[in-house]
This record gives structure tokens, sequence and C-alpha cells, in this order.
């Protein structure tokens, strides 16, 4: 009887475990000359439980379920949360680059460009890119999808993404 108590002792060990998830974030800023009403910069947040945009006051999702970079301006942050420890996640046409004519025919091509701070931590990959994309035309009325990668580790991390769009 004595055995049984001591084998039972061990297999159940002392119950300790741990578990560790990360959380990056990207605080994003705007540099632009050219109206939010022609052009945007999109983050699909209804696909993914673990992306979100926080202090987006006054910007909501759209029908296909992106959030407006640009609508929510300065005081955005793009958070990843909840992502497992030492890992790459990819996701599928995160980012939206819309250029919205309205019916105005005087609407032209925008370059658009996502810059992520100069920094040997950066673990956002945009479209394939470190470090961003450089400058993207999106046409009149036309729109261009993006992925992300997120590369994680054990501890939480900050970048800046500036958003420049130009005209063409």
């Amino acid at each position: 009887m004595g055995g049984l108590a001591i084998g039972g002792g061990a297999l159940l060990g002392s119950g300790a475990f741990t578990s560790v998830e990360a959380e990056r974030d990207v605080e994003v800023t705007i540099s632009s000359n050219v109206s939010e009403d022609f052009v945007d910069v999109l983050v699909q947040v209804d696909d993914y439980e673990t992306v979100e945009v926080r202090n987006n006051a006054g910007s909501g999702h759209d029908a296909d379920g992106f959030v407006s970079l640009v609508e929510a301006g300065d005081n955005a942050v793009l958070s990843f949360g909840d992502l497992p420890p030492d890992s790459t996640v990819t996701y599928n046409d995160l980012f939206k680059l819309q250029n919205d004519d309205n019916g105005d025919s005087d609407t032209d091509d925008f370059n658009v460009e996502l810059v992520l701070a100069d920094s040997n931590n950066d673990f956002l990959n945009i479209g394939g890119d470190e470090g961003g994309t450089g400058p993207t035309t999106v046409g009149e009325g036309n729109e261009k999808l993006l992925e992300g990668e997120v590369e994680t580790g054990q501890n939480d991390d900050t970048t800046t993404l500036t958003i420049t769009i130009t005209e063409a």
C-alpha cells in the first residue's frame, strides 16, 4: 500500500507549470500631404483574435473587418497579443492599401510607404520585407493587400510604424 502512495506522488510531481505569452505593439505615425478621403491604410482585425488597434477613437470597422490607421491617426497602436513565444506568426492580408476615388475623376495614383523604426529588435515584416515596404503605388480605385509576419521572443516589444502617403 505504501508503494502505491509513493508511486502516485512521483507521477503527480510538483504541479508547477509555466506559460509565456509575448505582446508586440506598433505605434503609428502618419506623414501625408494627401487627403484621407482618397487613400487609406487599413488593418484586418476581425479575422485575427491576436490583432487589435487601440486608441482608435472615431475609427470603426469597414464591411470587411478592417480598421483605418489613417483615420485613427498618430494615436493608434497596432497590437499583437497572446502570441506564442519564440515563433513567427503570419497574418495573410493583414494590411490593405486602398485608393478610394469616390467617383472623383481628379483622384490620382498614390504612393504608400510603410517604414518601421530603425531598430535591431524589429519584429514585424510587412509584405515580406523586413523594416517595412518601399513606396507601393496604388492606382485609382484599386487596393493592394499585404501580409504581416510577427516574430516573437520571450519578452514584450514595441516599435514605430511611419506611414507616408504621397501622390505618385
